[in-house]
C-alpha cells in the first residue's frame, strides 16, 4: 500500500522524469518565492516561505526546493502549512519537507487531480506555502537559503492541470543571519491542570513588547494542533501580567501549547503542556470559597491509606503552605488549612498517584492582613 509519503515521492518522481525529457509547456503564466526571517534564538530559526504568481492562476503538484548552510542550519521541519496542505484545503495532500540531497530541503505537495477545480487561486499578493523551523549549531553566521533552479533536483511549479509547467519570475535567495533577537515576551511559566471536568490554563509574562495576542492551541496526539481561542496581550509593558483561561475537553490526554503573535505577525511559540482529564477521578470538594479563616477539602473515591500531597500556591507560583494527608480504610479524607495572610488569588494543588487536582481560592474581602 502507498501511503502519503510514497505518493508525494511518485508525484516528485514524475515531474522530475517530465522536466528531463524536456517538457517546455508553459502557461503564461510566472510564479515568484521568497523566505520571511519569523524569528530566531539560540536554539531554533523559524521562516515563513511565500509564493506569488504575475497574475491571477492557481498552482497545481509543486515541489519548492532550496539549499541552506549545514554548519550554520540544519534539521528542517515543518511547522505548520498553510492554503497548498491537506489540512486546510482538501484540494491538496499532506504537505512534506524532505531532503532530495545533503544541505538541501523540498517543500512537497500534490493538488488531487479530482478537485483541482478549487486549487489556491493566487495573485501577485504573497500567498503563505509553508513555516518551517531549523535548529541552530550556535548563535552566528547566516542561514544562506538559494533556490535551486539547476539539475534533477530543482524548484518546479506545475499549473493546476498538472501538467502546464510554469516558468519561475524572481527567486528571493536570503543569506538571513541567524542571530538572536530579543524575545518579545518574557514567559514566566505556562500551564495546564485538570479542574473538575475542565482543564485550567495559566500563564505569566514578566515583560511583553510589541504584543497583539497569544493563541491557544491544543493537540490529541502532539503532532496536528487545533486553534481553540486568542487572548489579547498588553501591547508593551514591564509589568507582571497573569493570564487565565478554560477548556472543556473530553476525556483523556491532551497536549496545549501557546503560539505568541506580534502587531507585526511575527511569533513564537510556547513549550509544550500535557494534562490527563479523567472523569472517574475521586471525588474533590474545596470549601468555603471565598474563605475567609480555614479552607477545608474532603476527597473521597480514594485507596485505602493512600497518601496525597498538597500545596497552597500564590498567584506568583511560590509555595505558601504545603503538607501530606493519607486517606482512612475507605479511601476518605478530610483536611483544614488555615493560611496564616491574606491570599487573594491563590491555588491549592493535590497530587498522589494517578491523580493531580487544582482548584483556584479566593479570600474574602473581610479577611484581616494577618489572622490570629
Amino acid at each position: 500500500m502507498c501511503n502519503g509519503s510514497c505518493r508525494l515521492s511518485r508525484v516528485f518522481s514524475f515531474l522530475v522524469s517530465l522536466l528531463l525529457l524536456g517538457s517546455t509547456a508553459i502557461y503564461g503564466q510566472s510564479y515568484n518565492l521568497r523566505f520571511v526571517k519569523m524569528s530566531s534564538d539560540m536554539s531554533t530559526l523559524v521562516l515563513k516561505v511565500q509564493v506569488s504568481f504575475s497574475s491571477a492562476g492557481a498552482l497545481g503538484s509543486s515541489n519548492f526546493v532550496f539549499s541552506y548552510n549545514d554548519a550554520e542550519v540544519n534539521s528542517p521541519s515543518l511547522i505548520s502549512a498553510a492554503n497548498f496542505d491537506a489540512g486546510t484545503n482538501a484540494s491538496y495532500g499532506v504537505m512534506s519537507v524532505t531532503q532530495p540531497t545533503s544541505n538541501t530541503a523540498s517543500i512537497n505537495f500534490e493538488l488531487q487531480s479530482s478537485n483541482s477545480g478549487t486549487s489556491v487561486t493566487m495573485g501577485a499578493t504573497w500567498t503563505d506555502v509553508a513555516t518551517l523551523a531549523f535548529t541552530l549549531p550556535d548563535d552566528v553566521g547566516t542561514a544562506g537559503f538559494q533556490w535551486l533552479e539547476s539539475t534533477t533536483t530543482q524548484t518546479i511549479a506545475y499549473a493546476e492541470d498538472n501538467s502546464s509547467l510554469l516558468t519561475s519570475g524572481l527567486l528571493e535567495n536570503n543569506d538571513m543571519s541567524v542571530t538572536s533577537t530579543a524575545l518579545p515576551v518574557d514567559l514566566a511559566y505556562f500551564r495546564a491542570y485538570p479542574e473538575e471536568r475542565t482543564v485550567l490554563l495559566d500563564w505569566a509574562t514578566i515583560s511583553e513588547t510589541n504584543n497583539y495576542f497569544f493563541e491557544i492551541q491544543r493537540s490529541d496526539d502532539g503532532v496536528v494542533w487545533h486553534v481553540l481561542d486568542s487572548v489579547s496581550g498588553f501591547g508593551t509593558t514591564t509589568k507582571y501580567q497573569v493570564y487565565y483561561w478554560y477548556d472543556e475537553p473530553v476525556e483523556g490526554s491532551r497536549y496545549y501549547r501557546l503560539r505568541q503573535v506580534d502587531y507585526d505577525g511575527a511569533f513564537e511559540y510556547s513549550d509544550i503542556v500535557y494534562v490527563a482529564l479523567l472523569f472517574d477521578h475521586p471525588e474533590v470538594k474545596v470549601f468555603p470559597n471565598p474563605f475567609e479563616r480555614d479552607v477545608q477539602f474532603r476527597i473521597s473515591g480514594l485507596q485505602p491509606y493512600q497518601q496525597l500531597e498538597y500545596r497552597l500556591v500564590s498567584i506568583a507560583g511560590e509555595d505558601l503552605l504545603n503538607g501530606t494527608v493519607v486517606a482512612d480504610s475507605n479511601g476518605n479524607l478530610t483536611q483544614f488549612i488555615r493560611p496564616l495572610f491574606t491570599l487573594g488569588l491563590c491555588f491549592l494543588l493535590i497530587e498522589g498517584r494517578d491523580m493531580s487536582v487544582r482548584r483556584r481560592l479566593v479570600s474574602s474581602p473581610t479577611t484581616s492582613a494577618m489572622i490570629r
